[in-house]
């Protein structure tokens, strides 16, 4: 028989600057599309925390790529895998696998297409939104996860 369990996880990812122990991997892959805006494709190692803070929790890390996907400059696609930390007793390890635009909206959603771990076969969305900026070059995006998922068997 299959069984669906839900989940609803709160976290917050963190974009700029921040401590070196939580520094934000990007790696820059192309040329722009216009020469006026970012890059046209970068490697992302995003951290996820607990709450919207530099010293807060990783509970886990954003791993993936975001390419430009809009001519105007304003909108990137962004698969990634949300990778939950060791330390993490919930989800230790598990991942999720998420698709979706990242543009200069204050709200939108991301599509949960998959999971390993705790989180086999999730779907679902991720809600998002900027709560607030925290300097001139950090700010967070409130992620709110919703998802279904079947757990691994004992």
């Amino acid at each position: 028989s299959l069984l669906l369990y839900t989940v609803r996880i709160p976290v917050f990812a963190v974009y700029g600057s921040e401590p070196a122990a939580r520094r934000c991997h990007r790696l820059l892959l192309s040329r722009p599309i216009n020469p006026l805006v970012s890059p046209a494709a970068g490697v992302n190692d995003w951290p996820l925390l607990d709450a919207p803070q530099p010293n807060a929790n990783i509970i886990a890390r954003a791993k993936g790529l975001h390419i430009q996907a809009s001519q105007e400059g304003g909108g990137w696609f962004s698969p990634f895998s949300m990778v939950f930390q060791e330390q993490d007793s919930r989800f230790n390890r598990s991942t999720l696998q998420v698709n979706g635009m990242i543009g200069p909206e204050a709200t939108g959603e991301w599509a949960i297409v998959g999971g390993t771990g705790k989180l086999a076969m999730a779907r679902g969305i991720i809600k998002y939104k900027f709560p607030q900026i925290v300097t001139s070059v950090e700010n967070y995006r409130q992620l709110d996860i919703h998802a279904f998922y079947t757990p691994q068997a004992v």
